[in-house]
């Protein structure tokens, strides 16, 4: 993911070098207004679009710091699934509040990913501390709650409050359900006949 992002935003950069316009964001990021004529993909391309280096700078560290221990615990499919899941609802919630007369304008940023990410961990370690900022150190329950308002009231027309709120549902989401069900992607064919063949011979 990091890389891919990375990968991303040197075409945009690039792009908008020789051809002195907005290529990829004009395909790719999120409009609600393309969405509705059939651009569904722009649901979960945006994520991979920034506006300029400090945009994905910190957006790649956010979830590279909170994201490998989510990944080594729950496995890379789990972990695409809670990611992505988390991306989409932030796409999805952007182009619903947008249809119902709340202009959105186009949206772009792997922030939806990152919100969904963050409150999972947040979710599974709430005591572990974090430095807020950069500088004060603060349980991850509390830091989350704080995101929370954030998103909602802080910021302007430039901050994608509704790609932060569908980010943080969708990691929500996921960590309960897979409480719940117990489910894991991380499914191998051949590990489950072997385990069937064990259950046999016992």
């Amino acid at each position: 993911l990091l890389i891919s992002n990375g990968i991303v935003f040197l075409l945009q950069v690039v792009s908008q070098f020789f051809f002195n316009a907005k290529i990829l964001e004009g395909i790719f990021a999120l409009n609600p207004n393309m969405v509705n004529h059939f651009y569904v993909f722009q649901l979960i391309s945006y994520g991979f679009l920034h506006g300029d280096f400090f945009h994905i700078l910190f957006n790649m560290l956010n979830l590279w710091f909170f994201g490998c221990e989510i990944e080594e615990l729950w496995g890379k499919k789990n972990f695409f699934i809670l990611y992505f899941l988390s991306v989409f609802l932030g796409g999805f919630l952007t182009w619903v509040v947008h249809n119902l007369g709340s202009s959105q304008g186009v949206v772009l940023g792997a922030s939806g990913g990152v919100f969904g990410v963050m409150v999972t961990f947040a979710l599974l370690w709430p005591n572990r501390e974090a430095l807020f900022m950069g500088i004060f150190p603060v349980k991850m329950k509390y830091i989350i709650l704080i995101l929370m308002v954030m998103s909602i009231f802080y910021g302007g027309a430039h901050i994608a409050h509704m790609a932060h709120i569908g980010g943080i549902i969708g990691g929500i989401a996921f960590f309960f359900a897979k409480a719940r069900y117990k489910f894991n992607f991380n499914f191998s064919i051949s590990r489950y006949l072997q385990k069937q063949k064990m259950k046999r011979k016992r």
